[in-house]
């Protein structure tokens, strides 16, 4: 999740900067962040939203069908990532959602993003000194 270098970025990251970010902050994060439903549920939609058409309608409705017309009978476990997971497919899946997000790739990762910043808010939070 490192940025890509812009162009004419004044300050682009530094080799030193990505070190620390993905190596020492890393772990860290993985002690915060990694085992969290959230994280496995962030996991799960990004998985499934990489799978789906970038453009079109999909004809399965709900959880399972979408998940085993996209990736397959591999259905994820009903834990509570699983569960967070089926609960934000089953929100887009609903028309007022797909149309209110402009469909329901564009939903998923919507909801994605929700889990993402609250595990950043997390993990910032949690860090020595904060």
């Amino acid at each position: 999740m490192i940025p890509v270098a812009q162009p004419n970025d004044p300050s682009p990251l530094s080799k030193e900067e990505i070190a620390f970010a993905t190596k020492s902050l890393r772990e860290i994060g993985r002690g915060i962040v990694d085992q969290q439903p959230k994280a496995q549920a962030a996991q799960l939609l990004a998985k499934l939203n990489a799978a789906l058409p970038a453009e079109g309608a999909v004809a399965a409705k709900g959880f399972d069908g979408l998940w085993r017309q996209a990736i397959g009978d591999d259905v994820p476990p009903m834990n509570a990532a699983g569960m967070t997971a089926r609960q934000s497919i089953q929100e887009c899946s609903a028309s007022s959602a797909t149309y209110q997000y402009g469909g329901l790739k564009r939903c998923l990762e919507f909801q994605h993003d929700d889990l993402i910043r609250d595990l950043n808010v997390d993990y910032w939070q949690n860090q020595p000194g904060s």
